[in-house]
């Protein structure tokens, strides 16, 4: 980009300054995103032998048919590949390539053939007794190992199983789950809440840190999950001092340096630690349906309804936009029983006593 807009804006220090705006319009997370788009384009455009400033609309058309027998990516996920081709030609000061009727009817045509070939099970909601299964495997688990190197995949069993309880309590997004960092998720013992800093979370990309919410729950709304936390924040940092000499890794789910974090996908990332967790207490959803990440905020979030808490209440948790219908249309399942384990998780959120 600097290259590009040399001779337009000037090499001086307003011209350098300018580019640095130009080159900061977007989140950091959306160019980490764009990356990996733009890493498939080159390899694309290798096979084509054609250089990627080259491409054209009807080179998209290919690139998408490119895409369709690769089978990696779904038609519903494919406008982040565009927009980066297109933000890769705007920054070049190009015209985009995404873009016509023609690419519309290709990506229309994708969805329908991959909706014929590998039809999609419905989701459900997880059910609280199912979430409160995998608190207590966490907590047995926790007691089984010690923390060190070969013991890698015992630690990752036990986050998986935490990270999910974590989700589901505060009705997480993935976005927010996967990408949480280290600091953002604190016991407070003075106050005796479990905190949350939502960094991640959708459409708030631009909102300054100080204007993201907090979310707080007491520590005796689920005293098993704020001694859980304890004791993973503690032993991962002793682990990576002991073993890496090193802080804790950035990212709050990463037990070890070693791991990539960076490559997580939030969606991708929780479901997989959700199937990890429901092979580890034994438990699928009904056949024909699945549980994912959607399923953990969609089960707390007809869980908190079921049991009486107020929608308000219940779209503060979720981060839902107060005059937003989409928690009622999409997210609480109204055919929802109350249950023990509901009552268990979110009866602090109600104006009524919990049951037992």
């Amino acid at each position: 980009m600097a290259e590009t807009f040399q001779d337009l804006l000037g090499s001086d220090k307003l011209g350098v300054t300018a580019v640095a705006l130009l080159s900061n319009s977007l989140a950091p997370s959306t160019y980490l995103s764009y990356q990996s788009a733009i890493r498939q384009f080159f390899i694309f455009c290798a096979e084509e032998n054609i250089a990627p400033l080259q491409a054209t609309p009807a080179t998209m058309v290919r690139y998408t048919a490119w895409l369709a027998l690769l089978g990696t990516v779904a038609a519903s996920s494919l406008q982040p590949y565009f927009s980066a081709i297109n933000k890769y030609f705007r920054d070049h000061r190009r015209q985009p390539i995404a873009v016509g009727e023609l690419l519309a009817d290709a990506r229309r045509g994708l969805d329908m053939l991959q909706r014929r070939l590998l039809p999609t099970a419905a989701r459900l909601p997880l059910p609280a007794q199912v979430a409160l299964n995998i608190l207590h495997a966490a907590n047995t688990l926790r007691g089984t190992f010690a923390w060190t190197p070969a013991a890698l995949p015992q630690m990752q069993r036990f986050r998986a199983c935490l990270a999910v309880c974590v989700n589901y309590t505060f009705f997480c997004r993935a976005e927010t789950g996967a990408r949480c960092q280290t600091g953002d998720l604190v016991v407070d013992r003075p106050s005796q809440q479990i905190c949350l800093f939502v960094r991640k979370s959708k459409g708030d990309q631009r909102r300054d840190a100080a204007d993201k919410p907090v979310i707080a729950i007491p520590v005796a709304a689920n005293p098993v999950l704020a001694d859980l936390l304890i004791y993973y924040t503690e032993q991962r940092a002793t682990f990576c001092k002991k073993f890496y000499n090193t802080p804790p890794p950035l990212a709050f789910w990463s037990c070890s340096p070693a791991e990539p974090s960076a490559e997580w996908g939030a969606a991708a990332t929780i479901s997989a630690w959700l199937t990890l967790a429901l092979r580890t207490v034994n438990s699928a959803a009904p056949a024909g349906f699945k549980w994912t990440s959607h399923s953990l905020r969609k089960g707390a979030a007809s869980a908190a309804s079921c049991i009486g808490a107020p929608l308000p209440v219940i779209k503060f948790m979720g981060g839902w936009a107060k005059n937003s219908s989409v928690t009622e249309g999409k997210y609480i399942d109204p055919t929802m029983t109350p249950t023990p384990a509901a009552w268990r998780f979110f009866g602090w959120l109600t104006p009524s006593p919990p049951q037992h």
